[in-house]
């Protein structure tokens, strides 16, 4: 039987969550779809939970496997899926009944390789919202070959779109990732391929924001492994011999996640050097990603020639470059925590 989407959901002890996520899926408005829950050696009650649900319910299949982690997890359920399309969804969120119908039809009728929709981001504690992301992109449509500087504002996780299955398929040939990180690395060797990007401007996707997460609590060892993961997709693309812009859009790629997100994500490390940390990723960056400096993509002619794409990239890098990233980041978590306020960079 044809089926058009396939849904990849990892799974690890999320029994609290299973509910609202399965039956956000039972909800849906398409058809043609199923639903592959890869059950990643969970000791609680998600098999259970996974299994009464498929008993039930056709479209949803499960995967049980020992614990390898989110990627490994991710991987299997990639290499089971049939459809023609490939969503993937985290285990402690929900989407809306559209979600599914409106990506695949973005997605076809404008002939792309991926289309993405807005999300929003909410406490989990509390149910209430945050802020809508991606709701309102600067462009429509994005053509990577042609200008991967906007890929730069597209956000780093993998929830929210809707790739042609060979493009995924054809790109998890990597056997490790960073924790917390997986989604990113994934995009940047799935946009090397990548000929089309279209938008669907609606929250589509809700996304919780968990205190305990992995992405909220990053340690200063994963440093060292998103080291490694750069260096591997940056030689990618010189080994291919993709665009010299490409590779600008590698570097700009680099400092955006070395010199903004891990350090963010250090200030909950209380037992990190910040200070030394950031000296490392400076001296990385000048090794493996030089043009990160005198970036292309993160230059006011780029920004106002492109509707104020990467603006506040911008901003940031000249707060990095005159050495005031940890006063920055203790003022930008006072504001986050003070006024539930969140700027996504």
């Amino acid at each position: 039987m044809k089926i058009d989407v396939s849904l990849v959901i990892p799974c690890y002890n999320c029994e609290k969550y299973l509910d609202e996520l399965l039956t956000s899926l039972i909800k849906q408005t398409a058809h043609d779809f199923e639903v592959i829950c890869v059950n990643d050696g969970s000791t609680d009650g998600t098999k259970k939970i996974l299994e009464e649900y498929a008993k039930k319910h056709k479209f949803i299949k499960v995967i049980n496997k020992k614990n390898g982690g989110q990627y490994k997890a991710r991987k299997d359920g990639i290499f089971a899926a049939k459809g023609t399309y490939i969503g993937f969804l985290d285990s402690d969120d929900s989407v809306k009944p559209e979600y599914v119908e409106k990506l695949y039809k973005a997605v076809t009728d404008k002939k792309a390789d991926i289309a993405v929709c807005g999300y929003s981001r909410i406490n989990a504690s509390t149910g209430k919202l945050i802020v809508n992301e991606m709701t309102n992109p600067r462009h429509k449509v994005i053509y990577p070959q042609k200008n991967p500087g906007l890929l730069l504002e597209v956000n780093s996780a993998i929830w929210n779109k809707l790739f042609k299955a060979d493009l995924v398929k054809n790109n998890v040939f990597f056997e490790t990732a960073p924790k917390g990180y997986e989604d990113m690395v994934l995009l940047q060797y799935v946009y090397r391929q990548t000929n089309k990007i279209v938008f669907v401007e609606e929250p589509l996707y809700n996304y919780m924001i968990i205190e305990t997460s992995t992405i909220n609590n990053i340690k200063k060892e994963l440093v060292q492994e998103m080291y490694d993961a750069l260096t591997d997709i940056r030689k990618k693309y010189v080994e291919e011999k993709l665009s010299k812009d490409f590779i600008y859009y590698a570097d700009a790629n680099a400092f955006l996640h070395l010199g903004i997100s891990i350090p963010f994500r250090l200030m909950t490390d209380k037992t990190a050097n910040f200070s030394k940390v950031l000296k490392g990723i400076t001296a990385f960056l000048d090794k493996n990603n030089p043009l990160w400096r005198n970036n292309k993509y993160i230059k006011l002619s780029y920004i106002h020639k492109n509707k104020g794409t990467n603006r506040k990239l911008f901003i940031v890098q000249k707060i990095y470059k005159m050495h005031m990233m940890k006063c920055f980041m203790k003022t930008y978590n006072f504001v986050i925590n003070k006024f539930n306020i969140d700027i996504k960079w």
